[in-house]
This record gives C-alpha cells, structure tokens and sequence, in this order.
C-alpha cells in the first residue's frame, strides 16, 4: 500500500509539472512580464572579435539559455507582475583575446524595470559573468608582475557563494570550483617597493626632463628668438613688406618685435637658472634643497621615499613575506596623506579596521586543460531591489547554477 501510494505521488507530480515545463518558452522569447533577448535566438555565426568557433559559440549558448531558463522558473520571475524583465547577453572575446586558448567568456543579465520611472531609482539588475573571475577588482596600481586589487568588505558565504560589497547597493558574487581561488596575496615587500619604483620613477623622469631636454628647451627659444630679430630686420629693410605704412610705425614695430624677443629670451635663461638648483637637488636626494629651490609637491615625494626605504629596511624576512592589508588612507595620493600615517607604505595589521586584503590575479585559476566551452567561473553583480533579491534568494536553484562550474 505504502509503494503504490508513492508511485501515485510521483505520477501526480510528473502530470502536474509536465504542463508547467510545455507552456514555459524559451528564455528571451516574448511573453508577459519578459521581454525579448537583446540578441535574437536565430542560429547566427560566433561574433568575429570572439575568437570562437562555431561549436564553441553553440555551446556557449545553450550553457546561457539553461542559466536563463533557472531564473525563468523562479515563480516570482515567471509571471511578473507590475515590472518588466529584460534579458540580455553578450559574447565576450574568449580568456587571452581573439586568439588564444582560453575559455570563452559572456554575460547573461536580467535587468528589471517599473514602470514608473524614478531617476534615483529606475532599474535593478542581476549581471552574472561566465569565466570572468576578476570583475569585482579595484586595481590600484600595476608593477612589472601585474595589477594589485584591494578586496571588497567581505560578506557572509550565502548558498555556497562569496559574497562581497562593491556600493550600498550592489553586492558581488563568485561561484567557484572547489579548491581553486581566483587571487593570490600580495606580500608586504611588494607593495612597499612598487610604492619604491612608483615615486624613483616619478623623481627621475622630472629629472631628465630638466636635464635630457635641456638643449632642445634652448634650441627652441634661441629659434623664437632669431624669428622675431629675423622679422624686425625685414620691416626695416623691406618697404614694401608693410605698404602704407610711414617709416616712423614700420621703426616702431621693429622695436616692439626686438623688445619681445629679448625679453623672452631673458625670461628663458631665469626660468632655466631657477631649473639648475632643483635638477642638482634631485640627482643628491637632497629633499630639503628641493623644497627650497621651489619644488615642494616633489620634494614631499623625495622624503617619503626616503621614509619607504627605511621601512623595507625594518622590516625581518617573515614580514617581507607577510600578507599586505590596505589601507590607512587612499592610497592614490600615497605620498601626500591627510595625516601622519603608522606607516609609510599605508598598510594595516590584519584585523584591523579598514584593512582589507592585497590581491593578484591567480594566472592558474582558468584551467586550460577543460573544453574551451566548460564554465569554469560565474561572477555576479546583484543590484537587485530588495523584494527581488529576497524571492530570488529563497526560490533560485543555486545548486543547479553551482553544478554547472568545474
């Protein structure tokens, strides 16, 4: 009795979902509520610039059309009421670009609109990228390794995603395989000498251009300088260069031009005069005698270089090695802080407030050993509003989406 009673169960549910799955259309086709894919469902050739072929491109597809079909079934999804659903994808050039080996890459989207319009408020949106690790980057700077990115506030793992927060209103997600992660630390040495090389680099161009340009400076004002002696001559000699002017203006003008030019020149010798202390200054590290030369903005930067350097110095081995944590303050303007900071480099302990993670892509995340079609990565943007995100949340089929990366 109990084996018939699950048998019948298991047909009811089969005879009550089949109509569901037969009157449910394809993700992006036109219906209430949706409205259609920004790119048509018609069998079309890969984008050129996508480097995919056309098996490739087929297969990307169809991975997008299960992904939006999983949103599609959603019941607060499948019959919208009072909003309207926009799907969208793209195809994106493949990891590597157009020409090499990587996986594929592309971005299925769902943005939802009211029908009212508010300016502070018109759209929320759901943007997943596929093979995209890195979209939640903030990149600072780059050094001969690569970017650094400093990691969002973290949020808690939710449905096997990590979370983080990008704004008030956007939250990123990463769907990831098991045992791989998309970053590597950045140790404390190399933040510190990428601040080193960042400021040397800055001081030693200023150098050369005050050196290196020197002659081209004087051969350009000496150039200017003989044009307008050149001119003033001809309106002397030449009559006929300025006819029905009297000879008393034609005078009058050559003057004006000579006096133009010498006092140009004059000009350009104390300009250059004033470039001799602070371009010695620069090559002796000499801080102070650049600040009174008149550099002040770069002789700030020559001390913190200096207070840099002594604070690789300081530093033992194991913290060399140590994790980097940012920052006390925006790190844009590094060598000017609002404040005296703990440290030159800016960095905080782990732990502490404000201190997020230093981090490097992980060129061995993307394996290239796997179809290139394979989704290896799913990245979300959720900009949703709240109502959505909570029935999203409650309803979605993460296990299913999850199953679909390895």
């Amino acid at each position: 009795m109990l084996r018939r009673s699950i048998v019948l169960v298991a047909v009811l549910g089969v005879i009550c979902t089949a109509p569901l799955a037969a009157a449910e259309p394809p993700v992006g086709v036109p219906s209430p509520g949706w409205v259609t894919w920004s790119m048509n469902l018609d069998p079309s050739p890969p984008p050129r610039d996508s480097g995919l072929s056309q098996a490739e491109f087929d297969e990307l597809l169809a991975a997008i059309q299960r992904i939006g079909a999983l949103y599609r079934r959603t019941p607060h999804l499948r019959q919208p009421s009072n909003v309207e659903v926009s799907p969208s994808r793209v195809i994106q050039p493949r990891v590597g670009g157009r020409d090499a080996t990587g996986p594929v890459r592309a971005e299925f989207a769902l943005y939802i609109y009211r029908p009212v319009f508010d300016f502070h408020n018109p759209r929320s949106y759901f943007r997943m990228q596929i093979n995209d690790p890195w979209v939640h980057e903030r990149s600072f700077f780059e050094d001969d390794q690569g970017p650094i990115h400093l990691a969002w506030p973290r949020l808690e793992t939710l449905n096997g995603r990590q979370r983080y927060w990008r704004d008030e209103r956007t939250v990123i997600e990463h769907i990831l395989p098991a045992g791989r992660e998309p970053w590597l630390p950045v140790s404390q040495e190399r933040w510190i000498r990428l601040l080193i090389d960042k400021t040397e680099n800055e001081l030693q161009q200023h150098y050369q251009k005050l050196v290196g340009e020197a002659a081209e400076r004087r051969a350009q004002a000496t150039r200017s300088y003989e044009r307008g002696i050149a001119m003033a001559s001809r309106y002397r000699n030449e009559p006929n260069l300025l006819p029905g002017v009297d000879d008393q203006m034609r005078e009058m003008m050559a003057q004006s031009l000579i006096d133009t030019a010498e006092a140009t020149m004059e000009m350009f010798e104390r300009n250059e005069r004033a470039l001799q202390p602070i371009a010695a200054a620069l090559a002796a590290r000499d801080y102070d005698a650049l600040e009174a030369a008149g550099d002040r903005g770069r002789a700030m930067m020559g001390r913190h270089l200096l207070a840099l350097e002594a604070e690789l110095a300081g530093l033992a081995a194991a913290e060399r090695a140590a994790p980097a944590y940012g920052f006390e303050h925006n790190p844009a303007m590094y060598w000017m802080p609002p404040r005296p900071p703990k440290r030159p480099s800016l960095l905080l302990n782990d732990g502490d407030t404000n201190a997020y993670a230093l981090l490097a892509p992980n060129p061995d995340f993307l394996r290239h050993d796997l179809p290139a079609g394979q989704i290896q990565s799913i990245t979300i943007l959720n900009r949703l509003w709240p109502e959505f995100d909570e029935r999203l949340e409650s309803e979605m089929d993460w296990r299913a989406l999850a199953g679909m990366v390895r």
